[in-house]
């Protein structure tokens, strides 16, 4: 099992990315999505680079800005955190031949770095956001 500060430091990653391209998608800057979720900008700032959680009030005030419920929110956070765990999975091979390693979120920080691994998160969180959806629309 992963140490509980790596994988809360990649969790991190994965909530403030995906604001950000929540963010990004609507055109808003970031004083104006603190605005409407109210939180300071450098505080938003701090959330979005994933060195920052927001509080479990502001999941709720995050999703009613973009307009989704936090159920939905919480889903595509959790999706976003699978798929990146997924693709980290198949890319790190332990050099030991010990399989699948237990410490695989200290790993790749370690080779990659939080950049690295911030790249990582944002391809899979471009990749849920552009999936298309198999809703009906409505004509």
């Amino acid at each position: 099992m992963a140490s509980p500060q790596a994988e809360a430091l990649v969790y991190a990653l994965v909530v403030g990315r995906l604001i950000s391209a929540l963010r990004e998608r609507r055109g808003w800057a970031q004083a104006e999505l603190a605005r409407k979720v109210g939180l300071t900008q450098p505080t938003l700032s701090r959330i979005e680079r994933g060195q920052a959680m927001p509080e479990l009030y502001n999941v709720r005030r995050f999703a009613a800005a973009f307009e989704m419920r936090p159920d939905h929110f919480n889903k595509l956070v959790e999706d976003a955190f699978t798929q990146t765990q997924r693709v980290v999975r198949q890319a790190y091979r332990p050099s030991n031949g010990a399989g699948e390693s237990d410490q695989v979120w200290e790993a790749v920080l370690k080779l990659a770095g939080v950049a690295g691994v911030m790249g990582l998160v944002a391809l899979a969180i471009a990749a849920l956001l552009d999936e298309p959806r198999s809703e009906k629309v409505e004509e």
